[in-house]
């Protein structure tokens, strides 16, 4: 992974959460156009694991591409422009290095409701590191937990009730995303979990 693959953010990782804690949104809160308190939300929908596997390697691929550019600024702002010019934005339309999390999450019956990559290829962004925000089904979360573990990414309660899976990197939150997704089958053989779809 050589070249400049977005800023590393010097923060600690923790990932002190537990299952007990954990608050879904309301029937109301799921209807709100400020989901999360979050007003700018852009429901997913129910993402499939075949479009999660497809944001990941596209988001790998555009990240490879700024990285092995001579000019990464040039690379990643030639990029964003392209993306704000197109019709239909390239990924989810979120911030580059969060789509492929916010993919995968959807795609486990997780709701994603809030995503930053916290200025990593470029200023003017809301949080000081790259973060994922959502609201986790109980059934759902040890397979959240350990994907975070795995990419080395942290864990950590939201002010709407839900978690964010946070990161120094944003290669870290691909990183979650890849380990949700090679673990598809297992979550979805999980019973009694809320299928809400927002669109």
């Amino acid at each position: 992974m050589a070249g400049f693959r977005g800023t590393v953010f010097d923060i600690p990782i923790t990932r002190d959460v537990e299952l007990h804690a954990l608050e879904w949104p309301s029937d109301d809160d799921l209807k709100s156009e400020t989901l999360g308190g979050n007003r700018d939300f852009s429901p997913l929908g129910r993402m499939g694991w075949v479009e999660v596997g497809i944001t990941l390697d596209e988001e790998e691929a555009i990240i490879d591409d700024i990285a092995e550019s001579q000019d990464p600024g040039t690379a990643y702002r030639g990029w964003f422009e392209t993306n704000e010019e197109s019709d239909e934005p390239a990924l989810c339309g979120f911030d580059l290095g969060t789509n492929a999390l916010a993919a995968a999450l959807s795609a486990a019956r997780c709701i994603p409701f809030y995503s930053c990559n916290g200025g990593a290829f470029d200023d003017g962004h809301h949080e000081k590191y790259p973060l994922v925000a959502f609201f986790c089904p109980t059934g759902i979360f040890p397979f959240v937990f350990a994907a975070a573990e795995k990419a080395g990414a942290g864990l950590e309660y939201n002010h709407a009730g839900g978690l964010s899976i946070f990161a120094r990197n944003v290669d870290a939150l691909i990183g979650a995303a890849a380990a949700l997704y090679e673990r598809r089958k297992e979550i979805d053989a999980v019973e009694g979990v809320p299928d809400v779809e927002i669109d």
